[in-house]
Protein backbone atom coordinates (compact mmCIF):
# COMPACT_ATOMS: atom_id res chain seq x y z
CA UNK A 1 0.00 0.00 0.00
CA UNK A 2 1.32 3.33 -0.83
CA UNK A 3 0.17 6.40 1.11
CA UNK A 4 1.41 9.77 1.05
CA UNK A 5 4.37 8.99 -0.80
CA UNK A 6 5.44 7.03 1.69
CA UNK A 7 5.68 3.06 0.63
CA UNK A 8 4.89 1.08 3.40
CA UNK A 9 7.83 -1.88 2.48
CA UNK A 10 10.99 -1.29 1.11
CA UNK A 11 12.13 -2.37 -2.33
CA UNK A 12 14.60 -4.13 -3.25
CA UNK A 13 16.21 -4.45 -6.78
CA UNK A 14 15.66 -8.53 -7.16
CA UNK A 15 15.37 -10.08 -10.75
CA UNK A 16 13.02 -12.37 -10.41
CA UNK A 17 10.46 -13.71 -13.33
CA UNK A 18 7.26 -12.43 -13.74
CA UNK A 19 4.60 -14.27 -15.16
CA UNK A 20 1.44 -11.72 -15.49
CA UNK A 21 -2.12 -12.24 -16.87
CA UNK A 22 -5.28 -10.91 -16.16
CA UNK A 23 -7.28 -12.24 -13.56
CA UNK A 24 -9.64 -15.07 -14.31
CA UNK A 25 -9.49 -14.14 -17.84
CA UNK A 26 -7.99 -15.74 -20.87
CA UNK A 27 -6.63 -13.17 -23.21
CA UNK A 28 -4.25 -11.79 -24.88
CA UNK A 29 -3.28 -9.60 -22.15
CA UNK A 30 -0.65 -11.90 -20.81
CA UNK A 31 3.46 -12.18 -21.02
CA UNK A 32 6.59 -13.16 -18.90
CA UNK A 33 9.09 -10.31 -17.65
CA UNK A 34 11.62 -9.68 -15.33
CA UNK A 35 11.21 -7.67 -11.91
CA UNK A 36 12.74 -4.23 -11.64
CA UNK A 37 12.07 -4.37 -7.62
CA UNK A 38 9.78 -6.06 -5.35
CA UNK A 39 8.72 -5.62 -2.00
CA UNK A 40 6.61 -7.37 0.32
CA UNK A 41 3.69 -5.14 -1.11
CA UNK A 42 4.00 -5.47 -4.61
CA UNK A 43 6.49 -5.32 -7.67
CA UNK A 44 7.30 -3.20 -10.77
CA UNK A 45 8.28 -5.07 -14.19
CA UNK A 46 8.50 -3.49 -17.60
CA UNK A 47 6.26 -5.54 -20.11
CA UNK A 48 4.14 -4.92 -23.77
CA UNK A 49 0.93 -4.78 -22.63
CA UNK A 50 -0.87 -1.28 -21.18
CA UNK A 51 -2.71 -2.42 -18.23
CA UNK A 52 -5.34 -0.11 -16.70
CA UNK A 53 -4.90 1.16 -13.14
CA UNK A 54 -6.85 -0.87 -10.46
CA UNK A 55 -7.16 -4.14 -13.01
CA UNK A 56 -6.45 -7.36 -10.94
CA UNK A 57 -3.56 -9.75 -12.48
CA UNK A 58 -2.45 -13.23 -11.45
CA UNK A 59 1.06 -13.20 -11.40
CA UNK A 60 3.04 -16.42 -11.05
CA UNK A 61 6.69 -14.86 -9.27
CA UNK A 62 9.68 -17.73 -9.92
CA UNK A 63 13.09 -17.40 -7.78
CA UNK A 64 16.19 -17.62 -9.33
CA UNK A 65 18.25 -20.67 -9.17
CA UNK A 66 15.88 -22.40 -7.29
CA UNK A 67 12.13 -24.39 -8.23
CA UNK A 68 10.27 -21.84 -6.02
CA UNK A 69 7.22 -20.67 -7.79
CA UNK A 70 4.97 -18.02 -5.80
CA UNK A 71 1.75 -17.25 -6.74
CA UNK A 72 -0.16 -13.82 -5.85
CA UNK A 73 -2.84 -11.55 -7.66
CA UNK A 74 -1.93 -8.01 -7.58
CA UNK A 75 -3.70 -4.79 -8.52
CA UNK A 76 -2.49 -2.14 -10.94
CA UNK A 77 -1.64 0.79 -9.48
CA UNK A 78 0.35 2.79 -11.99
CA UNK A 79 0.91 1.66 -16.04
CA UNK A 80 3.13 4.28 -17.83
CA UNK A 81 4.25 4.45 -21.76
CA UNK A 82 8.22 4.08 -21.54
CA UNK A 83 9.17 6.27 -24.52
CA UNK A 84 12.29 6.16 -26.64
CA UNK A 85 12.33 2.07 -27.36
CA UNK A 86 11.96 0.18 -30.36
CA UNK A 87 9.01 -1.56 -29.06
CA UNK A 88 6.48 0.23 -27.46
CA UNK A 89 6.67 -0.76 -23.87
CA UNK A 90 5.26 0.06 -20.53
CA UNK A 91 6.35 0.23 -17.12
CA UNK A 92 4.04 -1.46 -14.51
CA UNK A 93 3.58 -1.35 -10.79
CA UNK A 94 1.46 -3.65 -8.99
CA UNK A 95 0.26 -3.98 -5.32
CA UNK A 96 -0.04 -7.68 -3.85
CA UNK A 97 -3.77 -8.33 -3.09
CA UNK A 98 -3.39 -12.26 -2.35
CA UNK A 99 -0.96 -14.68 -2.21
CA UNK A 100 -1.25 -18.37 -2.29
CA UNK A 101 -0.31 -21.31 0.46
CA UNK A 102 2.97 -19.87 2.31
CA UNK A 103 4.45 -17.55 -0.71
CA UNK A 104 4.03 -14.65 1.20
CA UNK A 105 6.62 -15.57 3.86
CA UNK A 106 8.80 -17.29 1.12
CA UNK A 107 8.79 -13.74 -0.31
CA UNK A 108 9.72 -12.50 3.41
CA UNK A 109 12.78 -14.76 3.85
CA UNK A 110 14.01 -13.87 0.39
CA UNK A 111 13.75 -9.97 0.69
CA UNK A 112 15.64 -10.05 3.96
CA UNK A 113 19.15 -11.92 2.86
Amino acid sequence: MITDNKRAFKRAPFKFRIEYRLHGIHSENYGVSISENISLGGAYFICLHDFDIGEVLDIKISVPKSKIILNTTARVVRSENLENKIVCTFGVAVEFVDFANDSINILKTLLEK
